[in-house]
């Protein structure tokens, strides 16, 4: 809420979560584009990724678990510590 608006949280959650590349975003939300104009907003949405990719790293930094190693799931070792595990 406070670190993306509506637009940057779309387009952060379709490239990183649904996979879209920035071009394919670009042909969804605004498709009838010439050609030099598409040019000047893909490199416009190009900065905006960058940039809300940018904010958000120190939040998510964050929720990583100081006992994960660099692993990608946590594994807490210490009993007294959450254990997460794969949830199938």
């Amino acid at each position: 809420g406070d670190i993306l608006d509506g637009e940057c949280f779309d387009l952060v959650t379709a490239t990183s979560i649904c996979g879209r590349r920035i071009p394919e975003y670009l042909e969804r939300v605004a498709p009838n584009l010439e050609r030099a104009d598409r040019s000047r907003e893909y490199q416009r949405i190009k900065r905006r990724h960058s940039r809300a990719i940018a904010r958000l790293r120190p939040v998510l930094d964050q929720l990583r678990c100081p006992h994960g190693e660099g692993d990608l799931l946590c594994l807490c070792r210490q009993e007294n510590e959450p254990k997460e595990a794969l949830r199938t």
